[in-house]
């Protein structure tokens, strides 16, 4: 697989963007319980080890063996190493109630969702050190708020008409230097759905990038994206949409690891 490398402005974003992302983000968001003390302080004490030569995985990848599709599409990733985990802070996905073929029905419109790195992986400080000189990171869909211009989805090697591809978009700013930023685009590979009550887990490859020079991103050699831990986020009751909710939108919390994976051969 071949990653473009895009030049900056191929999803230029203005700064009010991550203001409005923040500004629409749900209150009341399902998120992860804080490490214990014990538990923190014994992982920051292997930061020699972690930070050794020859450590490349902050984490092993989880077991696919309950997840049929996913087992079956992980073949890309044998050999790979997860480079850097970003857990959801507040999150939700935002529903639309829309006229489908035959009925009315609940169709997402975005994920939107702030990150921050995890602490649940085994190498605590080194997926930290990765995130280093973070300042925001959000998670939502491509055309969120008309954000892509087709010619700009063209540079991103994406099927056109345009389709709602997820992106992963990092603000960093080192010590004295003006914020600098990543962007990833993905493709949906695999997914799988272990429990009723949460949205589905998924596999996703990596299809188009622009990365501000310099930028210290841990992720930047990331091919491929695994959605885990899934809490929430499910659609409403498909009754609830009705012809006289049209347009209605819903935002349903939700949280969720997200995996960051290097699997070039």
């Amino acid at each position: 697989m071949q990653i473009n490398s895009l030049r900056t402005s191929a999803l230029s974003v203005s700064a009010a963007l991550s203001a409005a992302l923040v500004a629409s983000l749900c209150a009341a968001c399902v998120t992860e319980p804080d490490a214990a003390p014990g538990e923190e302080a014994e992982a920051l004490g292997e930061t020699a080890q972690e930070t050794g030569y020859g450590i490349t995985s902050v984490t092993p990848l989880p077991s696919f063996s309950s997840t049929a599709n996913i087992r079956t599409a992980s073949g890309v990733l044998a050999g790979a190493s997860v480079v850097a985990v970003a857990k959801t802070i507040a999150g939700s996905q935002i529903y639309r109630c829309e006229q489908g073929a035959t009925t009315t029905e609940w169709k997402l419109r975005t994920p939107l969702a702030g990150l921050e790195p995890s602490t649940y992986v085994q190498n605590v400080s080194l997926n930290k050190a990765r995130f280093s000189s973070l300042v925001g990171a959000y998670h939502y869909r491509s055309d969120f708020g008309a954000l892509l211009a087709p010619a700009q989805l063209e540079a991103l090697g994406l099927t056109l008409p345009p389709v709602n591809a997820p992106v992963w978009d990092f603000t960093f700013q080192p010590s004295g230097q003006a914020p600098r930023r990543e962007v990833v685009a993905v493709r949906l590979l695999a997914q799988d759905t272990t429990n009723a009550a949460n949205i589905p887990l998924l596999l996703l490859e990596v299809r188009g990038r622009s990365i501000d020079p310099g930028t210290p991103s841990a992720i930047a050699g990331a091919t491929h994206l695994l959605r885990w831990n899934t809490r929430g986020g499910l659609a409403p009751a498909a009754s609830t949409c009705t012809t006289a909710t049209l347009g209605r939108e819903v935002q349903s919390p939700y949280s969720a690891d997200y995996y960051f994976i290097d699997a070039t051969p």
